[in-house]
């Protein structure tokens, strides 16, 4: 629950939650318009309760970049939090 609290794990698990396939944090970071330190900074506090799942690994020019779902399904309370804040988030 506690991982949900920031506005901008909300924006980053609802962006892949909707998405239905694998983004990177790159990819993210540009459909959201925010920096990519701050995107992958919270795609890992996401992965690491295990909201996220990684799929792929691609090597990019010296680096790897990888690529995330979510795992939020279902009629849970996770995916209830996503919706009922997303105008709270800044989202239409």
């Amino acid at each position: 629950m506690k991982a949900l609290a920031h506005p901008v794990r909300r924006r980053v698990l609802r962006a892949l939650h909707d998405a239905g396939e694998a983004r990177s944090p790159r990819e993210l970071s540009d459909a959201l318009g925010l920096h990519l330190s701050t995107v992958s900074y919270h795609v890992r506090a996401l992965r690491d309760v295990h909201a996220l799942a990684l799929t792929d690994a691609i090597p990019v020019r010296g680096t790897v970049e990888s690529f995330y779902v979510s795992v939020v399904g279902g009629d849970g309370w996770p995916l209830s939090v996503l919706v009922s804040s997303r105008r709270q988030d800044g989202e239409a």
